[in-house]
């Protein structure tokens, strides 16, 4: 697989998924391994990860992924992120690392930029999990949304994950049930905070074949 075939895989937010399909543990091991140990700021330790395995635990825990927002009979739904209903998921949350590598030129610690740190190491991480279980021939789904409207330290409580310890980013890894990668089986959105049945399974707007993104590239020979 070339790298255009790879990021085209991963350009792709993956919605449905083989609920059957276990991933090898060989693999596991080597995803995790890859996830942990990517480059970061002086190689400073600026996220924790969890990986999610248990079927039953993905299926509770997806519940409250609401947050795709899509206008819907006049009004606006939310919808769930299915994404998360992969065989793996991932979930970095942010920390400050108990070394300090990072100093003004008075000596001072450089407090915002750990901050920042944080959201450059977890978007190298993931990506380069992203990019590497394309490669072993996964598809993958990026997740924001980790939230119960009623407590909003719900996932955190759940998995045992210390308060202090944000959450980041999710990302889904694992075999497709359908060709299409925005089908879904999703039969539920929220509207006003009620669950809403709808007639047929939502599809998700498929962004990546759109139009090229407006990115600017430059090059200084």
């Amino acid at each position: 697989m070339n790298y255009k075939q790879k990021l085209e895989i991963i350009n792709r937010c993956q919605r449905n998924w083989d609920k059957e399909f276990v991933i090898p543990q060989e693999h596991l091991d080597e995803l995790i391994d890859v996830a942990a140990n990517t480059p970061t700021k002086q190689y400073e330790s600026y996220y924790n990860l969890y990986v999610i395995i248990n079927k039953e635990l993905i299926a509770e825990l997806l519940d409250y992924t609401y947050g795709y927002v899509m206008p819907m009979n006049g009004k606006y739904a939310v919808w769930r992120n299915p994404q998360m209903g992969a065989s793996a998921y991932f979930i970095w949350t942010g920390k400050i690392p108990t070394t300090v590598r990072n100093f003004k030129h008075d000596g001072s610690t450089m407090h915002e930029e750990r901050n920042e740190n944080i959201f450059c190491s977890v978007g190298v991480s993931s990506g380069i999990l992203a990019y590497h279980a394309a490669g072993l021939g996964y598809s993958i789904g990026f997740n924001r949304n980790h939230w119960n409207k009623d407590d909003d330290s719900y996932f955190n409580k759940k998995l045992g994950i210390p308060i202090e310890e944000r959450i980041i980013l999710g990302q889904g890894i694992g075999m497709p049930k359908y060709n299409k990668h925005n089908k879904s089986d999703e039969d539920c959105v929220l509207i006003d905070d009620e669950v809403v049945q709808v007639d047929n399974p939502l599809t998700y707007p498929s962004f990546s074949s759109m139009l090229k993104r407006n990115t600017k590239v430059k090059i200084y020979e």
